[in-house]
């Protein structure tokens, strides 16, 4: 039997009529397109996986723009990149989108959803379009802000007028809203003292003196800050004069109760020397005398009294946290601000604090003004060894959302 077996396998073997290769051609038809089918559909998984990676980034990009709605923007970014996947067809009209909006600590999630169809790219003819649905979601959350907090005065000295305006830009507005003023005047020149007017938007308004002690009115009030702003600064002018821009320290009046004139006011005495101060003669430009007789009318014979014509020479300055170059006036801290002051707490020259460094949540946190210029001595100069505005900031509540300022968005799908 084994011989017999033998025998015909050989005689098989010599067999030139063809017949084993027609045999194997045909059984190789399904092996090859078998072979053919799975290449393709890995090949459908990996531009599957490019899809999903495409939709993935133009979602974050979207939401690292805004944290907002922005369909159009979202559309255009997933388009853009899904030009660059080869045998897929999509229609940007037929890409939807659904939106979360943030909710105290729950963060804000957008979801796009992709249909779509995918071509064979190696048996076209034997395989149909494939179509495909991808999802991406990607959430972001905007950290707590305040949304209202209550502004003290703690103390204001020195010699220069000067008006404090704390600002907020809520997003999409045309202009920036002050939201309270404080405004100090200059009383008592031999002491530095004086005091300083509170102005609320509502309306309402209170005097403190020197050391944020009551005077009269409200004061202490808390102040909204709304729900939904970008930018938060405070914006100071100073008037080394003493009084407010276009005004003038009266020198007729004692120093212990400065009054304050329109700039080029003239003004009479009989003193023939007024300019008598340093100050007054560093602020304002004092007319040479005109001699005055007892009915105060100009003569040239002897004098009963002298009139001068006072003009305010020193302009006034601004200072503002939301200029980088001038941003150090300002010292932040979470406790009480030494005298003098250490580079620790003083918002570093050519930058803009954020809002959780003005006003952070939750937290008792101290300003302190210093209104004189920066110059090249530092915190080493004189003026600058005791700041001249400060206040306490108390009261925080957080429940606002400071545009621009969310943690990056990730995927969350």
């Amino acid at each position: 039997m084994r011989n017999l077996l033998k025998s015909r396998f050989a005689e098989f073997r010599a067999d030139a009529g063809g017949g084993m290769a027609v045999i194997m051609a045909v059984a190789a038809v399904p092996v090859l397109a078998m072979t053919g089918t799975v290449f393709e559909f890995s090949q459908l998984n990996v531009r599957r996986t490019d899809i999903q990676n495409a939709v993935d980034a133009a979602m974050l990009q979207t939401m690292a723009t805004s944290t907002a709605q922005n369909d159009a923007l979202a559309r255009r970014n997933i388009m853009s990149r899904l030009t660059n996947i080869p045998d897929i067809a999509v229609s940007a009209e037929a890409i939807s989108f659904q939106y979360t909006a943030q909710s105290g600590a729950m963060p804000a999630i957008y979801k796009a959803t992709v249909p779509g169809t995918m071509t064979p790219r190696f048996l076209p003819k034997m395989l149909a379009a494939t179509p495909f649905h991808v999802s991406s979601a990607v959430s972001s959350a905007a950290p707590p802000a305040a949304s209202s907090a209550q502004f003290r005065v703690s103390r204001a000295s020195g010699l220069y007028w000067k008006k404090v305006e704390l600002f907020v830009h809520t997003v999409g507005a045309a202009t920036d809203t002050p939201v309270v003023t404080y405004t100090y005047q200059l009383v008592d020149l031999t002491s530095w003292s004086g005091t300083v007017a509170i102005a609320y938007p509502d309306g309402t308004s209170g005097l403190v003196d020197s050391n944020g002690n009551y005077l009269s009115g409200v004061v202490n009030q808390a102040v909204s800050l709304g729900s939904n702003y970008d930018k938060v600064y405070l914006k100071t002018t100073i008037s080394p004069t003493g009084c407010a821009p276009g005004y003038v320290a009266d020198p007729t009046k004692p120093l212990t109760n400065i009054t304050c004139i329109a700039s080029g006011s003239v003004v009479k005495s009989t003193n023939s020397s007024l300019q008598n101060s340093d100050w007054y003669n560093l602020m304002d430009s004092f007319s040479s005398p005109q001699c005055l007789n007892a009915s105060g009318n100009p003569t040239s014979g002897k004098c009963a009294s002298y009139a001068y014509t006072i003009t305010a020479i020193a302009p006034p300055t601004v200072f503002s946290t939301n200029d980088p170059a001038t941003s150090n006036q300002l010292f932040v801290s979470q406790s009480a601000i030494p005298q003098p002051p250490t580079s620790a707490v003083q918002i570093p020259l050519g930058t803009t604090p954020s809002v959780s460094t003005l006003i952070p949540c939750g937290k008792t946190t101290y300003w302190a003004l210093e209104d004189t210029a920066w110059k090249a001595a530092g915190l080493a100069d004189s003026a600058w060894q005791t700041q001249d505005m400060f206040f306490t900031i108390q009261g925080v509540q957080c429940s606002a959302t400071v545009a621009g300022a969310a943690s990056p968005p990730k995927i969350t799908n």
